[in-house]
């Protein structure tokens, strides 16, 4: 009897063991590239129907959860041995999908807005800075702008966009923000030290906000080529007036040679720049020879013209 009830207990063994592995095992979590969500994606060895499509997947970027009576349904629907262990067993679905950060959205709208006749020199910014849509990874279709309006006085705008969601159609967002007068500034093209001369070379052009620029701002990248930096100056950063100067030809210190021309004569004499100067700069010099102090015109390289006919005094 005993011999039975062993020969019993061990088929039932065997047979529950032969069940448990051809069982189904369940993905706790998946991430599916199309629209659609297939019995493979959410059991291994699903079998011949693993390509059999079980529900919609979620939006681009999105997740959906799969609770316990769900995924029961799914698998005897399609044959499947599998049995959730409990009521909180579940899997999680997660759709690809390739982020469309705001500042692409931004000039998706500012180029239909110009098409509708914005001037070209406004910058638009979203309301939210971090606002941002998912589209499929292998999407054709572009956000396209269903309708753009825009207010150049209060400088605003709101614009209906049309997001592609695959096969499932498109999803249409609300969206706002505020339109910005834009300005041509020159900046540094790359980092100058105090006292090179600024080549033409050194100059390019940028656009910002007209409201972000200073007063005293400099706008023509004529006043900046062939000046020199008063310190060293980063590149693409807005220069100001008092940032440049005219380079120096006299160096504060440095020997000079003073001149006094009229029709009659030319007088030249030594003298020690007390002030920096740039050409067409009036600067005070001491004679070396009489430690007068005057003032002259800043002609040339290390040299300065005087009207004092006191130069040997």
């Amino acid at each position: 009897m005993k011999t039975v009830v062993s020969l019993i207990i061990a088929l039932f063994v065997a047979a529950a063991a032969s069940v448990d592995a051809d069982a189904a095992i369940l993905r706790q979590s998946v991430t599916v590239q199309g629209d659609v969500i297939r019995i493979g994606d959410l059991f291994v060895d699903a079998g011949k129907d693993s390509d059999a499509v079980v529900a919609e997947a979620p939006a681009p970027g999105q997740q959906m959860t799969l609770n316990a009576r769900a995924l029961e349904s799914i698998a005897q629907r399609a044959g499947l041995q599998w049995r959730p262990q409990s009521r909180y067993e579940s899997t999680t679905v997660s759709r690809a999908g390739r982020i469309v950060r705001a500042q692409e959205i931004e000039k998706i709208l500012r180029d239909a807005m110009v098409k509708e006749g914005m001037p070209k020199d406004r910058l638009i910014a979203l309301s939210k800075a971090d606002f941002a849509v998912h589209v499929a990874p292998d999407e054709e279709r572009a956000i396209r702008v269903v309708n753009a309006r825009y207010n150049l006085a209060g400088r605003q705008f709101a614009a209906l966009l049309e997001v592609p969601r695959g096969k499932s159609g498109a999803e249409r967002l609300q969206v706002t923000g505020n339109l910005y007068e834009m300005v041509e500034i020159p900046v540094l093209a790359q980092r100058v030290q105090r006292g090179d001369r600024i080549r033409e070379q050194d100059v390019e052009t940028i656009e910002i906000r007209r409201d972000a620029v200073a007063q005293d701002a400099i706008l023509d990248r004529s006043q900046v080529i062939g000046k020199t930096p008063r310190r060293l100056l980063q590149a693409g950063k807005p220069l100001r007036g008092n940032d440049l100067q005219t380079p120096l030809l006299v160096e504060k210190g440095k020997l000079v040679t003073i001149v006094l021309r009229n029709r009659q004569l030319l007088i030249t004499a030594q003298g020690r720049a007390l002030e920096d100067g740039a050409k067409g700069e009036v600067i005070r010099v001491s004679n070396t020879r009489s430690r007068t102090t005057i003032q002259g015109l800043v002609v040339g390289l290390n040299r300065v013209s005087v009207s004092s006919p006191t130069l040997r005094h």
